[in-house]
Protein backbone atom coordinates (compact mmCIF):
# COMPACT_ATOMS: atom_id res chain seq x y z
CA UNK A 1 0.00 0.00 0.00
CA UNK A 2 1.01 3.65 -0.21
CA UNK A 3 3.24 5.20 2.41
CA UNK A 4 1.44 6.69 5.40
CA UNK A 5 2.25 10.36 5.95
CA UNK A 6 3.83 11.59 9.15
CA UNK A 7 2.13 14.33 11.14
CA UNK A 8 2.59 17.74 9.51
CA UNK A 9 4.33 16.42 6.41
CA UNK A 10 3.52 17.72 2.92
CA UNK A 11 2.83 15.25 0.11
CA UNK A 12 4.61 16.49 -3.04
CA UNK A 13 3.08 15.54 -6.38
CA UNK A 14 4.63 15.90 -9.83
CA UNK A 15 2.06 15.98 -12.65
CA UNK A 16 3.66 15.02 -15.97
CA UNK A 17 1.49 16.44 -18.77
CA UNK A 18 1.85 14.58 -22.05
CA UNK A 19 0.48 16.05 -25.30
CA UNK A 20 -3.25 15.36 -25.58
CA UNK A 21 -3.82 15.16 -21.81
CA UNK A 22 -7.29 15.81 -20.41
CA UNK A 23 -7.79 19.15 -18.66
CA UNK A 24 -10.81 17.65 -16.87
CA UNK A 25 -8.68 14.87 -15.41
CA UNK A 26 -5.95 17.32 -14.41
CA UNK A 27 -8.49 19.54 -12.64
CA UNK A 28 -9.84 16.47 -10.84
CA UNK A 29 -6.38 16.00 -9.32
CA UNK A 30 -5.61 19.60 -8.42
CA UNK A 31 -9.03 20.69 -7.11
CA UNK A 32 -9.38 18.17 -4.25
CA UNK A 33 -5.73 18.71 -3.23
CA UNK A 34 -6.30 22.46 -3.11
CA UNK A 35 -9.52 21.92 -1.13
CA UNK A 36 -7.63 19.73 1.36
CA UNK A 37 -5.14 22.56 1.97
CA UNK A 38 -7.82 25.23 2.25
CA UNK A 39 -10.22 23.32 4.51
CA UNK A 40 -7.47 22.03 6.82
CA UNK A 41 -5.68 25.36 6.92
CA UNK A 42 -2.37 23.58 6.32
CA UNK A 43 -0.10 22.81 3.37
CA UNK A 44 -0.91 19.12 3.19
CA UNK A 45 -0.27 18.85 -0.55
CA UNK A 46 1.96 20.57 -3.07
CA UNK A 47 1.80 19.93 -6.79
CA UNK A 48 3.97 20.87 -9.74
CA UNK A 49 3.01 20.53 -13.40
CA UNK A 50 5.79 19.15 -15.58
CA UNK A 51 6.47 18.92 -19.31
CA UNK A 52 8.97 16.88 -21.27
CA UNK A 53 10.68 19.98 -22.58
CA UNK A 54 8.39 22.84 -23.57
CA UNK A 55 6.88 25.57 -21.43
CA UNK A 56 3.39 24.68 -22.64
CA UNK A 57 1.66 21.38 -23.42
CA UNK A 58 -1.24 21.08 -25.86
CA UNK A 59 -4.26 19.47 -24.21
CA UNK A 60 -6.85 17.18 -25.84
CA UNK A 61 -8.98 20.32 -26.39
CA UNK A 62 -6.20 21.95 -28.40
CA UNK A 63 -5.45 24.45 -25.67
CA UNK A 64 -1.82 25.27 -24.77
CA UNK A 65 -1.46 24.69 -21.03
CA UNK A 66 1.46 26.42 -19.22
CA UNK A 67 3.51 24.21 -16.93
CA UNK A 68 5.61 25.01 -13.89
CA UNK A 69 8.85 23.40 -15.04
CA UNK A 70 10.31 20.89 -17.51
CA UNK A 71 11.47 17.49 -16.29
CA UNK A 72 15.13 18.49 -16.44
CA UNK A 73 14.76 21.07 -13.65
CA UNK A 74 12.08 19.34 -11.58
CA UNK A 75 12.43 18.97 -7.81
CA UNK A 76 11.96 15.77 -5.81
CA UNK A 77 8.47 14.31 -5.33
CA UNK A 78 6.63 11.76 -3.23
CA UNK A 79 4.49 10.80 -6.21
CA UNK A 80 4.59 11.31 -9.96
CA UNK A 81 1.34 11.09 -11.91
CA UNK A 82 1.34 10.57 -15.68
CA UNK A 83 -1.45 12.56 -17.37
CA UNK A 84 -1.97 11.13 -20.86
CA UNK A 85 -4.93 11.38 -23.20
CA UNK A 86 -5.79 9.64 -26.43
CA UNK A 87 -2.98 8.18 -28.56
CA UNK A 88 -0.03 8.94 -26.27
CA UNK A 89 3.05 9.51 -28.37
CA UNK A 90 5.59 6.75 -27.83
CA UNK A 91 8.35 9.22 -28.62
CA UNK A 92 7.53 10.88 -25.30
CA UNK A 93 8.86 7.83 -23.49
CA UNK A 94 12.38 8.37 -24.80
CA UNK A 95 12.59 11.35 -22.47
CA UNK A 96 10.22 10.21 -19.73
CA UNK A 97 11.53 6.68 -19.11
CA UNK A 98 15.14 7.56 -18.16
CA UNK A 99 13.90 10.40 -15.96
CA UNK A 100 11.49 8.12 -14.10
CA UNK A 101 14.00 5.30 -13.77
CA UNK A 102 16.55 7.70 -12.31
CA UNK A 103 13.99 8.96 -9.79
CA UNK A 104 13.05 5.41 -8.80
CA UNK A 105 16.71 4.49 -8.20
CA UNK A 106 17.44 7.64 -6.21
CA UNK A 107 14.91 6.86 -3.51
CA UNK A 108 16.30 5.33 -0.34
CA UNK A 109 13.95 5.80 2.60
CA UNK A 110 10.72 4.99 0.75
CA UNK A 111 9.84 4.25 -2.89
CA UNK A 112 8.56 6.83 -5.33
CA UNK A 113 4.83 6.37 -5.90
CA UNK A 114 3.59 6.34 -9.49
CA UNK A 115 0.10 7.27 -10.66
CA UNK A 116 -1.62 7.41 -14.03
CA UNK A 117 -4.72 9.04 -15.50
CA UNK A 118 -6.65 8.08 -18.65
CA UNK A 119 -4.07 6.38 -20.93
CA UNK A 120 -1.26 7.02 -18.46
CA UNK A 121 -1.34 3.35 -17.46
CA UNK A 122 -0.55 2.45 -21.06
CA UNK A 123 2.49 4.72 -20.90
CA UNK A 124 3.72 3.15 -17.65
CA UNK A 125 3.14 -0.34 -19.06
CA UNK A 126 5.17 0.53 -22.16
CA UNK A 127 8.02 1.48 -19.85
CA UNK A 128 7.65 -1.86 -17.97
CA UNK A 129 6.78 0.00 -14.78
CA UNK A 130 3.52 -1.90 -14.21
CA UNK A 131 4.90 -5.43 -14.57
CA UNK A 132 3.44 -7.56 -11.80
CA UNK A 133 0.97 -4.84 -10.78
CA UNK A 134 -2.78 -4.55 -11.04
CA UNK A 135 -4.02 -1.40 -12.78
CA UNK A 136 -6.86 0.14 -14.72
CA UNK A 137 -7.04 2.34 -17.80
CA UNK A 138 -9.69 4.15 -19.82
CA UNK A 139 -11.87 1.55 -21.53
CA UNK A 140 -10.55 2.64 -24.94
CA UNK A 141 -7.28 0.91 -24.00
CA UNK A 142 -8.55 -2.15 -22.13
CA UNK A 143 -8.26 -4.58 -25.03
CA UNK A 144 -4.91 -3.38 -26.36
CA UNK A 145 -3.36 -3.37 -22.89
CA UNK A 146 -4.54 -6.88 -22.09
CA UNK A 147 -3.19 -8.16 -25.37
CA UNK A 148 0.08 -6.21 -25.29
CA UNK A 149 1.04 -6.57 -21.62
CA UNK A 150 0.20 -10.03 -20.26
CA UNK A 151 2.54 -9.35 -17.32
CA UNK A 152 0.16 -6.58 -16.14
CA UNK A 153 -3.21 -7.36 -14.52
CA UNK A 154 -5.50 -4.92 -16.34
CA UNK A 155 -8.92 -4.47 -14.73
CA UNK A 156 -12.05 -2.55 -15.67
CA UNK A 157 -12.25 -0.74 -12.32
CA UNK A 158 -12.68 3.01 -11.95
CA UNK A 159 -9.38 3.18 -10.07
CA UNK A 160 -6.88 0.76 -8.57
CA UNK A 161 -4.34 1.08 -5.76
CA UNK A 162 -1.67 -1.63 -5.81
CA UNK A 163 1.26 -1.06 -3.45
CA UNK A 164 3.05 2.08 -4.69
CA UNK A 165 1.06 2.34 -7.93
CA UNK A 166 -2.32 4.03 -8.34
CA UNK A 167 -4.16 4.28 -11.65
CA UNK A 168 -7.57 5.42 -12.81
CA UNK A 169 -9.77 5.50 -15.90
CA UNK A 170 -9.65 9.29 -16.07
CA UNK A 171 -12.36 11.98 -16.17
CA UNK A 172 -14.66 11.75 -13.10
CA UNK A 173 -12.90 8.59 -11.89
CA UNK A 174 -9.88 10.80 -11.19
CA UNK A 175 -11.81 12.67 -8.52
CA UNK A 176 -12.83 9.40 -6.85
CA UNK A 177 -9.22 8.23 -6.83
CA UNK A 178 -7.90 11.47 -5.35
CA UNK A 179 -10.57 11.55 -2.63
CA UNK A 180 -9.66 7.97 -1.78
CA UNK A 181 -5.98 8.99 -1.60
CA UNK A 182 -6.74 11.95 0.66
CA UNK A 183 -8.89 9.73 2.88
CA UNK A 184 -5.99 7.30 3.21
CA UNK A 185 -3.59 10.11 4.14
CA UNK A 186 -5.78 12.38 6.26
CA UNK A 187 -8.83 10.38 7.35
CA UNK A 188 -12.50 10.33 6.46
CA UNK A 189 -13.55 13.58 8.12
CA UNK A 190 -11.47 15.81 5.85
CA UNK A 191 -12.36 13.69 2.84
CA UNK A 192 -16.09 14.07 3.58
CA UNK A 193 -15.69 17.85 3.94
CA UNK A 194 -13.94 18.05 0.57
CA UNK A 195 -16.60 15.87 -1.02
CA UNK A 196 -19.39 18.11 0.22
CA UNK A 197 -17.50 21.25 -0.81
CA UNK A 198 -17.26 19.87 -4.35
CA UNK A 199 -20.93 18.78 -4.39
CA UNK A 200 -19.79 15.20 -4.80
CA UNK A 201 -22.72 13.08 -3.70
CA UNK A 202 -20.59 10.08 -2.85
CA UNK A 203 -17.09 8.67 -3.32
CA UNK A 204 -17.13 5.66 -5.58
CA UNK A 205 -14.81 2.92 -4.38
CA UNK A 206 -12.36 0.49 -5.94
CA UNK A 207 -15.02 -2.18 -6.42
CA UNK A 208 -16.92 -0.19 -9.03
CA UNK A 209 -16.33 -0.76 -12.72
CA UNK A 210 -16.37 1.49 -15.75
CA UNK A 211 -19.51 1.36 -17.86
CA UNK A 212 -17.71 0.57 -21.08
CA UNK A 213 -19.22 -0.69 -24.37
CA UNK A 214 -18.81 -4.47 -24.44
CA UNK A 215 -16.93 -4.37 -27.75
CA UNK A 216 -14.37 -1.94 -26.29
CA UNK A 217 -14.18 -3.93 -23.10
CA UNK A 218 -13.28 -7.23 -24.78
CA UNK A 219 -12.55 -6.45 -28.42
CA UNK A 220 -14.36 -7.99 -31.39
CA UNK A 221 -12.70 -11.38 -31.06
CA UNK A 222 -14.97 -12.70 -28.29
CA UNK A 223 -18.51 -12.66 -29.76
CA UNK A 224 -19.91 -15.43 -27.52
CA UNK A 225 -18.64 -13.72 -24.38
CA UNK A 226 -20.05 -10.37 -25.47
CA UNK A 227 -23.40 -11.99 -26.26
CA UNK A 228 -23.47 -13.72 -22.87
CA UNK A 229 -22.79 -10.43 -21.07
CA UNK A 230 -25.50 -8.69 -23.10
CA UNK A 231 -27.98 -11.44 -22.16
CA UNK A 232 -27.08 -10.96 -18.50
CA UNK A 233 -27.70 -7.21 -18.67
CA UNK A 234 -31.05 -7.80 -20.39
CA UNK A 235 -32.18 -10.35 -17.79
CA UNK A 236 -31.44 -8.91 -14.36
CA UNK A 237 -34.90 -9.45 -12.91
CA UNK A 238 -35.05 -13.13 -13.89
CA UNK A 239 -31.44 -14.34 -14.04
CA UNK A 240 -30.45 -17.03 -16.52
CA UNK A 241 -28.34 -19.95 -15.33
CA UNK A 242 -24.81 -20.38 -16.64
CA UNK A 243 -25.87 -23.57 -18.42
CA UNK A 244 -28.72 -21.72 -20.18
CA UNK A 245 -26.41 -18.86 -21.15
CA UNK A 246 -23.93 -21.27 -22.67
CA UNK A 247 -26.70 -22.96 -24.63
CA UNK A 248 -28.05 -19.63 -25.92
CA UNK A 249 -24.65 -18.44 -27.17
CA UNK A 250 -23.74 -21.82 -28.64
CA UNK A 251 -20.83 -22.94 -26.44
CA UNK A 252 -20.37 -25.42 -23.63
CA UNK A 253 -20.73 -24.30 -20.04
CA UNK A 254 -17.09 -25.18 -19.39
CA UNK A 255 -15.95 -23.09 -22.37
CA UNK A 256 -18.01 -20.11 -21.21
CA UNK A 257 -16.54 -20.34 -17.71
CA UNK A 258 -13.02 -20.46 -19.14
CA UNK A 259 -13.73 -17.35 -21.25
CA UNK A 260 -14.98 -15.40 -18.25
CA UNK A 261 -11.94 -16.43 -16.22
CA UNK A 262 -9.47 -15.61 -19.00
CA UNK A 263 -10.83 -12.22 -20.06
CA UNK A 264 -12.66 -10.97 -16.96
CA UNK A 265 -10.82 -12.79 -14.15
CA UNK A 266 -14.11 -13.94 -12.64
CA UNK A 267 -16.85 -16.54 -13.03
CA UNK A 268 -20.12 -16.04 -14.96
CA UNK A 269 -22.05 -16.32 -11.69
CA UNK A 270 -19.93 -13.68 -9.96
CA UNK A 271 -20.08 -11.31 -12.93
CA UNK A 272 -23.86 -11.69 -13.13
CA UNK A 273 -24.19 -10.99 -9.41
CA UNK A 274 -22.09 -7.84 -9.82
CA UNK A 275 -24.37 -6.55 -12.59
CA UNK A 276 -27.48 -7.18 -10.48
CA UNK A 277 -26.02 -5.49 -7.40
CA UNK A 278 -24.85 -2.45 -9.38
CA UNK A 279 -28.37 -2.11 -10.76
CA UNK A 280 -29.74 -2.42 -7.23
CA UNK A 281 -27.43 0.35 -6.10
CA UNK A 282 -28.74 2.64 -8.86
CA UNK A 283 -32.35 1.96 -7.83
CA UNK A 284 -31.48 2.47 -4.18
CA UNK A 285 -30.00 5.90 -4.83
CA UNK A 286 -32.30 7.15 -7.55
CA UNK A 287 -35.75 5.85 -6.50
CA UNK A 288 -37.94 5.46 -3.42
CA UNK A 289 -38.58 1.78 -4.08
CA UNK A 290 -38.68 -0.45 -1.00
CA UNK A 291 -35.74 -2.80 -0.44
CA UNK A 292 -37.90 -5.84 -1.20
CA UNK A 293 -38.99 -4.28 -4.49
CA UNK A 294 -35.41 -3.47 -5.44
CA UNK A 295 -34.30 -6.98 -4.60
CA UNK A 296 -37.06 -8.50 -6.73
CA UNK A 297 -36.26 -6.16 -9.62
CA UNK A 298 -32.67 -7.39 -9.53
CA UNK A 299 -33.36 -11.10 -9.26
CA UNK A 300 -33.32 -11.58 -5.46
CA UNK A 301 -36.42 -13.37 -4.23
CA UNK A 302 -35.31 -13.17 -0.58
CA UNK A 303 -34.81 -9.76 1.05
CA UNK A 304 -32.34 -11.02 3.65
CA UNK A 305 -30.20 -12.69 1.00
CA UNK A 306 -30.28 -9.49 -1.08
CA UNK A 307 -29.12 -7.41 1.90
CA UNK A 308 -26.33 -9.87 2.68
CA UNK A 309 -25.04 -9.90 -0.91
CA UNK A 310 -25.23 -6.10 -1.09
CA UNK A 311 -23.28 -5.67 2.17
CA UNK A 312 -20.65 -8.23 1.15
CA UNK A 313 -20.09 -6.53 -2.21
CA UNK A 314 -20.29 -2.81 -1.32
CA UNK A 315 -19.29 -2.99 2.36
CA UNK A 316 -22.47 -1.19 3.49
CA UNK A 317 -25.98 -2.59 4.05
CA UNK A 318 -28.52 -1.20 1.54
CA UNK A 319 -30.62 0.42 4.25
CA UNK A 320 -27.62 2.29 5.65
CA UNK A 321 -26.53 3.40 2.19
CA UNK A 322 -29.99 4.84 1.50
CA UNK A 323 -29.90 6.73 4.79
CA UNK A 324 -26.47 8.13 3.89
CA UNK A 325 -27.72 9.29 0.49
CA UNK A 326 -30.81 10.88 2.04
CA UNK A 327 -28.69 12.57 4.71
CA UNK A 328 -26.33 14.03 2.09
CA UNK A 329 -29.30 15.32 0.10
CA UNK A 330 -30.79 16.91 3.21
CA UNK A 331 -27.51 18.66 4.04
CA UNK A 332 -27.23 20.03 0.52
CA UNK A 333 -30.82 21.24 0.68
CA UNK A 334 -30.23 22.96 4.02
CA UNK A 335 -27.26 24.92 2.66
CA UNK A 336 -28.91 25.92 -0.63
CA UNK A 337 -30.15 29.54 -0.57
CA UNK A 338 -33.79 30.11 -1.44
CA UNK A 339 -34.26 32.55 -4.34
CA UNK A 340 -36.93 35.20 -3.79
Amino acid sequence: MLRALSQGSCYRVGLVLLPGFSIMSLASVITPLNSANRISGRQLYHWTTLSLADEKVISADGMPYPVDTPLATAADFDAVIICAGENPQLSCMELLRPWLLARLKQRRSYPLELGALDAGSYVLAQMRLLDGYSCTVHWDYLTVMRESFPQVEVTNKLFVFDRNRFTCAGATATLDMMLYLICYHQGGELCAAISEQLNCERIRDEQESQRAPLQNYLGVGQPQLIEAMALMEANLEEPISTAELALLVGVSRRHLERQFQKYLQTTPTRFYLQLRLQRAQQLLRQTNMALLEIGLACGFANKNYFCKCYRDFFGTPPGEERRNVQGAAARRSATTPVLQ
